[in-house]
């Protein structure tokens, strides 16, 4: 066959398909057996597949270490390769051997891990890339997503399942004049006007421009406020007006700085003559011109950590203020708005009144609808006989996971406070699950775990909910494995790795190799641009 047949023939076969095969690692490929389509694939003499397509998504890839070889050992022509998909895996970046096959048209990395928008400069070296797709990646949440990617790989026709068309172009070319500029140091420059006083035999000698970094900027500038605020209230209490510099050797003229990058010359700032910058000992407030100097870092602050600022405000101010004016806490309030506003025995709509409750009445911390679904979906695949939850709180999410449940499951929910606890009890039989298939147990998870077998019948348990305070989250799921709580291939769900986070777990996880890891990225409930996330850990039994 020759090399016009070959390429005739294989744009038209189906692709090597090993979707949905929990591939952990790109050798495993070679062990794996295809999934079968509507077309048998054809192969060559050697055994080796015609095709131009090789599909790998929705498995728990995060790196592609040796996808050459893999591949040269699947395909007769792997330089032809021309549509791969990766999406749905746990890949952090874009790795660079994607950029050796100089055919592919069609690329697939969507509902990845991805963070950095800049991984997306990789793939402009692809000739015949038409095709992109990156959406449900974190790099998506970014400013100028979009138009960063059309004008980084201008020649895609499609991205993220949508064409691109003539006024896309043009608004990402505005946008890169606008945004993208060459910057030429790390440090950011201010330019002043100023002079340099160099130790040579002219003295002072002046610079029309120069650049001064912005933590020494920021000395000059509060300098140069207090002393123009000292010098009019001088002027003001002496009534004499200030005429003119004198001369450069004028000691009582000159303020001194070091120079920003260490050399021999010094910055000098004009002050007025026989005055001094010495504070006032007398006077104990602070000058107006200092607090000018710093508004516009407080306006940067508030602007750029605005959400944290309103979750702060919600979360402990306004929660704080209403708890001392009623007398209870803000699970109780809610509770109190479920009985007048959802329906007894529907949990759905229990769900929903406390999602409208957080949303516009008071923030309630707890799961939220987006990983909600994530929570069910899971659940649900799994079907768990026995799932147990740590971590109760208002009950919502156990109201998720109790819905979810398979006919005959039992679940466990665990809350240290018992008035919080009362809350979710009323709400769980509210809900219309009674003890048989939800039993909440009152106490600190770690007195408790160690009993759960001889008190209340927990065996083991296929899927658990680590969703109380993430700081306790390793101290438990080593206690689960202690006392053997967890069979292979059981399911651990944890809320909140990444806000507040939970990085000692999330390591441990990773580097015992007992664990497979999935992220799953989300935002907080009412806040979805503080970035939040639930880990998916599947237990592969004891090292």
């Amino acid at each position: 066959m020759n090399k016009r047949d070959y390429m005739k023939t294989s744009v038209q076969e189906p692709p090597l398909d090993y979707s949905f095969r929990s591939i952990h690692i790109i050798q495993d490929l070679t062990s794996e057996e295809p999934r079968t389509g509507l077309r048998p694939l054809r192969h060559s003499k050697s055994g080796k597949s015609l095709t131009q397509s090789l599909w790998l998504n929705n498995n728990v890839l995060n790196d592609l270490r040796d996808f050459s070889q893999v591949v040269s050992q699947l395909l007769e022509h792997p330089e032809n390769l021309a549509w791969i998909d990766l999406s749905f895996n746990d890949l952090t970046s874009i790795d660079p051997v994607l950029t050796t096959f100089f055919n592919l048209s069609v690329l697939y990395l969507h509902g990845n891990s991805i963070q950095c928008l800049g991984e997306v400069d990789k793939l402009a070296v692809l000739p015949r890339l038409r095709s992109l797709t990156l959406h449900g990646n974190p790099m998506e949440e970014e400013k100028g997503y979009r138009q960063y990617v059309l004008c980084t790989v201008p020649r895609i026709t499609t991205f993220d399942f949508s064409g691109v068309t003539k006024a896309d172009r043009t608004t990402a070319e505005v946008w890169k004049r606008m945004n993208i500029k060459p910057k030429k140091s790390r440090i950011k420059q201010t330019v002043l006007w100023f002079f340099f006083l160099d130790p040579t035999p002219q003295g002072l000698i002046p610079h029309s421009r120069a650049s001064i970094a912005r933590p020494h900027l920021i000395r000059v500038l509060v300098l140069a406020a207090v002393t123009a605020a000292h010098d009019r209230g001088q002027a003001g209490r002496s009534g004499r007006a200030e005429e003119g510099r004198r001369p450069v050797g004028a000691a009582s003229r000159l303020r001194v700085l070091p120079h920003p990058k260490n050399s021999p010359s010094c910055l000098v700032l004009w002050s007025s003559p026989s005055r001094s910058l010495q504070p006032r000992a007398q006077e104990g407030t602070m000058s107006p011109a200092i607090a000018l100097a710093f508004l516009p870092l407080v306006v940067t602050l508030l602007v750029r950590y605005r959400h944290y600022f309103r979750l702060l405000v919600r979360m402990v101010l306004l929660r704080s203020f209403r708890d001392c004016l009623s007398g209870l806490r803000v699970e109780e309030r809610a509770f109190s708005y479920v009985l007048t506003h959802a329906l007894p025995g529907d949990p759905g709509h229990i769900l929903t009144t406390l999602d409208h409750w957080s949303s516009h009445c008071e923030y309630l911390s707890h799961m939220g609808p987006v990983k909600g679904q994530i929570l069910t979906r899971l659940v649900e695949e799994k079907a768990p006989a026995y799932v147990l939850e740590l971590g109760t709180y208002c009950g919502y999410s156990t109201l998720l996971l109790a819905r979810a449940l398979p006919p005959g499951g039992h679940l466990l929910t665990v809350e240290r406070d018992p008035r919080t606890a009362a809350v979710a009890e009323k709400l769980i039989r509210l809900a219309g699950f009674d003890e048989r298939t939800v039993e909440l147990i009152v106490g600190s998870s770690e007195e408790v775990i160690p009993h759960l077998r001889a008190h209340h019948g927990l065996s083991c348990a296929e899927l658990v909910l680590l969703a109380h305070q993430p700081r306790c989250y390793l101290g438990d799921l080593k206690l689960l494995e202690a006392h053997a709580l967890l069979p292979a291939g059981a399911t651990v769900l944890a809320d909140h790795v990444l806000f507040p986070g939970a990085p000692r777990f999330l390591q441990y996880t990773k580097s015992c190799g007992r664990y497979r890891c999935r992220l799953h990225h989300t935002g907080l409930p009412d806040f979805p641009s503080i970035k939040d996330g639930i880990a998916q850990l599947t237990y592969a039994g004891p090292g």
